[in-house]
């Protein structure tokens, strides 16, 4: 099933960046010879609400005490088993669910505090129309695969592996592109999200973002 646009429930930022902290301690412990360190919240360029934010995984009973899945929190276990009830009836897939019903039903399941947040996405080459009562956060170069691997927060916000960029070693791109992101880490603009994907010059053609994504905040 090709996804196109629809809802996703998402870690905040707020959660996503103390997450990022954790795990970074977690690898000192374990490689103490790393020298690398969090990108610092100053020094971020917004406060990223794009796509690739941990979006709810399904979860069945029967995975439990498996070590090759991570369970979900009992906070939001309820609207896990409810993901894996929409995916089985066709009411989502690969994070994106299809019905705002039943995105803020799903939403309303995780006990609070509620570290979540609903936003709708939409592939800019579909032109599928985005829901009433939407506002536009921003654009994203993005796979809409269940991967979500992300050139803005992979590179920009969650980094794990700060070093000297060779491929912009005078520092064009950070000046050219990363002032240009909104207050949410996005792009205003599709056009400035293809442009940032090309300023890439040697990334590998199969591990480009195939996708521009309108992000929109559902209220």
């Amino acid at each position: 099933m090709e996804v196109t646009s629809g809802f996703l429930v998402l870690k905040t930022f707020e959660r996503m960046y103390r997450e990022y902290l954790i795990r970074f301690e977690k690898r000192k412990k374990i490689k103490p010879e790393l020298t690398y360190v969090p990108i610092p919240l100053e020094q971020m360029p917004g406060r990223y609400r794009g796509i690739a934010r941990d979006s709810i995984e399904p979860w069945i009973e029967d995975l439990r005490g498996s070590d090759m899945w991570e369970e979900p929190t009992e906070q939001e276990l309820k609207a896990s088993l409810f993901m894996d009830k929409l995916c089985e009836s066709g009411k989502a897939d690969n994070g994106f669910i299809f019905r705002l019903d039943d995105a803020k039903n799903l939403l309303e399941m995780i006990s609070k505090p509620v570290e979540r947040e609903l936003i709708w996405a939409g592939r800019m080459d579909k032109n599928d129309p985005p829901p009433p009562g939407t506002e536009i956060l921003g654009y994203e170069p993005i796979d809409f695969d269940g991967d979500y691997t992300s050139l803005i927060a992979d590179v920009l916000f969650f980094n794990y592996f700060r070093s000297a960029d060779r491929d912009d070693p005078g520092g064009a791109r950070a000046k050219n592109y990363y002032s240009r992101l909104n207050k949410w880490g996005l792009f205003d603009t599709p056009d400035l999200a293809r442009q940032y994907v090309e300023s890439f010059a040697p990334f590998p053609e199969h591990e480009r973002p195939e996708h521009i994504a309108e992000v929109r905040t559902v209220k």
